[in-house]
Parts: C-alpha cells; structure tokens; sequence
C-alpha cells in the first residue's frame, strides 16, 4: 500500500479500513447428479457477498458435521425470486434466516440429505434468490 499524503510506502498495521456492508446474494445450483433420489430436481443454494466469483466457481463446500434438508418453496411474498415448487437444498440451522431473507415460506421435504459425490451445474444467469 502507498500513501499518497506522506509519499511512502505503508504496513499493513497503518491501515484502517472503514466498516462496510456487503451486498448479500443467494445462489442457488441446479443439482444434476447425485446418488440421493431426494435431491431429484432440486438445487443447492449458497451464500456470498462476492458474486462476480460465481462465473468461475468449481466446487461448493459444504460441512460434514452440518445437516442439511431439501426445502420446497410453499409460498413466496413480495419482492421474491423463487417460485413456489421450487426444491432447494439448505443448511438446517440457516433455513429460518434464509426464508425470511429470501421471503419465501419453505415446506421441509427431506430431513437429512448426504451431500457427498453430488455434482451441480453453473446457475442460471437470474438463480439469484
């Protein structure tokens, strides 16, 4: 980093950097392969604050430890991008915050969904949520 005020080079300690509030997008990934026939149809949603990765993403982590669950969209309120019928796979613990941020009423389908070996497509260009 340079400064431009004092014409020297700064470390890294001598910078501050202001609060900021990232733009957070829902993502969801169309699954097309998977040894579960639960994930029929469905697609796996992440989470981000830096979307221009999407183009180039490879892989989605997911947690061994965490539980995940296949979700159908029951009913979706205003200024939603989902539709109803819609099969998402999410985190269990997220599924309360996601629905209220997504504006979606979701419809547990699966109770414990096996992610491993799962293979998914790039999304489409509008699979924002």
């Amino acid at each position: 980093m340079w400064s431009v005020v004092e014409k020297t080079a700064l470390a890294e300690a001598e910078i501050e950097y202001h609060d900021h509030k990232s733009t957070t997008l829902w993502v969801k990934f169309p699954i097309i392969k998977s040894g579960n026939p639960a994930l029929a149809g469905a697609s796996v949603v992440i989470w981000t604050t830096t979307p221009w990765t999407i183009p180039a993403n490879r892989a989605i982590a997911y947690g061994a430890e965490i539980e995940y669950a296949v979700y159908e969209v029951a009913a979706i309120h205003e200024g939603a991008t989902a539709k109803i019928g819609d099969r998402l796979v999410i985190a269990k613990e997220l599924s309360a915050n996601f629905s209220a941020s997504a504006k979606l009423e979701l419809k547990a389908i699966d109770g414990k969904t096996d992610l491993a070996g799962m293979i998914c497509a790039h999304p489409p260009a509008r699979a924002g949520l």
